[in-house]
């Protein structure tokens, strides 16, 4: 399977696993300050999309992207993200949604145990 590289356009020689890899860092954000409805994270963390949406960290997004990074040795993202979920948590007493205001009613099932575990396993 294909994917499309940032432009749109199909690239026939690389698979989806290589455009994943190939694009992640592309999907880093540094936001360290509080701004509008963004909650301020003091690691760089991931958002779910290359585009102008949802550039945002998403708790169960980010999980999941971790768990394959992990797997690829690219465990300073993971760690990062780890880091700004302990943030959160610290900050609010809860994992939120995801790093914006709106999202501070709600969280989903606990993951941020298991990404501790995973980024702890790959690097000791």
């Amino acid at each position: 399977m294909n994917a499309e590289n940032q432009s749109g356009s199909k690239n026939a020689n690389e698979t989806v696993h290589e455009y994943i890899i190939n694009n992640i860092e592309n999907c880093v954000r540094f936001e360290p300050e509080d701004r509008d409805t963004l909650i301020g994270l003091p690691y760089p963390y991931l958002v779910p999309s290359i585009s102008e949406s949802y550039q945002e960290m998403y708790y169960w997004d980010t999980y999941f992207t971790c768990e394959g990074l992990v797997l690829e040795d690219k465990t300073e993202i993971a760690k990062n993200c780890a880091g700004g979920m302990s943030y959160l948590i610290d900050r609010y007493g809860f994992m939120p949604n995801g790093n914006r205001t709106r999202y501070l009613g709600h969280s989903q099932p606990p993951y941020f145990c298991m990404l501790v575990n995973a980024v702890f396993k790959k690097n000791r």
